[in-house]
């Protein structure tokens, strides 16, 4: 870990990743192109007894105050009582190695604007995940519809509804292209139904592709946890199956996934039916 580079944010509390969780957006945001960290006053009490080793996996940090910084996280609680001392390790943290802090209190935030310290919310978190392509358009309007559904959600009514119309707009228009694309190609009822049912029938016809397809497949114990991925990248079986469960097309797929090959989603398949099969066993 020491030699990463990446710029570090700091989650201060449960409900963001509990959100995201709920969300289905938990693996993309660990796909992003920075790193998250917890205080390990955060993660001891609340995370680790919850699940915290699949987090560890997927690369989450977790950082330690020293003693200038355990110092300044007390004084932010005499200053805000409100806050809980997780909170303010977080903003500790954040202020003294200069990380953005991510949080979804209002008073943390409040004070983390008066320190001057980079500081954002969930929605942001999204548009951060749409920016980098981590998730298409049709799985954050899903995720944010199930977030914002829930009865504990504190997000802003305004700007969720305002996001959930332009995430159905792009991911309508996507839609549109694909279908003008694919005009010429023999009619279909179900874009995402029938592109499953093809890339199954071409596994069919082909047995002997299979094994040259599952090779694509592999796992890493450091990239989620040792779940099959596609080509040793953090992008995982489960999330490809789960897109074109969900309709997706294998040209939306490519799109929004400029690393994937073609070769790369029927492999997901293929090792998706050798397990159903049982002539192969699923990674652990």
């Amino acid at each position: 870990m020491g030699d990463d580079t990446r710029d570090v944010v700091v989650v201060s509390d449960t409900s963001v990743l509990i959100d995201l969780e709920r969300g289905r957006l938990l693996e993309a945001a660990f796909r992003l192109p920075f790193a998250f960290a917890v205080p390990d006053l955060l993660y001891e009490r609340e995370l680790k007894p919850n699940d915290g080793g699949r987090l560890l996996e997927l690369g989450l940090r977790v950082s330690e105050l020293d003693g200038d910084g355990v110092a300044a996280a007390l004084t932010y609680r005499d200053r805000v009582p409100a806050l809980s001392l997780p909170d303010c390790f977080a903003l500790a943290l954040a202020t003294q190695s200069h990380w953005t802090l991510l949080t979804g209190d209002a008073a943390l935030r409040r004070l983390a604007q008066q320190l001057k310290v980079d500081c954002h919310g969930l929605l942001w978190l999204l548009d951060e995940m749409q920016s980098a392509e981590a998730a298409t358009a049709q799985a954050l309007h899903s995720g944010l519809l199930a977030i914002s559904m829930h009865p504990r959600c504190r997000l802003p009514k305004g700007e969720v509804r305002e996001r959930l119309s332009a995430l159905a707009a792009q991911a309508g228009q996507r839609a549109g292209r694909l279908a003008v694309r694919g005009g010429c190609q023999r009619r279909r009822t179900n874009a995402g139904t029938a592109a499953s049912a093809r890339l199954f029938r071409r596994q069919r016809c082909q047995p002997m592709s299979h094994t040259k397809l599952l090779a694509r497949i592999t796992a890493r114990a450091d990239v989620f946890g040792g779940k099959p991925i596609v080509r040793d990248m953090r992008i995982s079986v489960e999330l490809i199956l789960s897109l074109l469960a969900q309709g997706a097309t294998q040209e939306e797929l490519l799109e929004d996934y400029p690393r994937l090959e073609p070769d790369d989603i029927r492999a997901c398949v293929a090792y998706a039916h050798a397990v159903v099969s049982g002539t192969l066993l699923p990674v652990p």
